[in-house]
């Protein structure tokens, strides 16, 4: 679970790894497949390298930024962020 006290407590990491979890099965499956297909859009309009960094960074440092700038008492299990980080790569593409 992502916990913004901790994070601002120093556990920098709990960011990053709140994308991994997940409370049901269905989930996961949906994410991986349209955090891919969102990757592979982006990718000949980006680069496959910044495409896939963007997938895997902006999520993570969106996380962070919300931890450290939100108050202490937020918790959350956010997985999904990890589709929005292409999600909106490929939407500043089509616009």
């Amino acid at each position: 679970m992502l916990d913004a006290q901790r994070v601002q407590a120093g556990q920098w990491w709990r960011a990053w790894t709140a994308l991994t979890l997940h409370l049901d099965g269905p989930p996961p499956a949906a994410n991986l497949v349209a955090g891919a297909w969102f990757g592979y859009l982006a990718g000949p309009a980006d680069g496959r390298g910044t495409a896939w960094l963007l997938t895997v960074m902006g999520p993570r440092l969106a996380n962070h930024a919300r931890s450290l700038l939100g108050p202490p008492e937020h918790q959350a299990v956010v997985p999904r962020r990890g589709v929005c980080g292409p999600g909106g790569d490929v939407g500043l593409l089509v616009a």
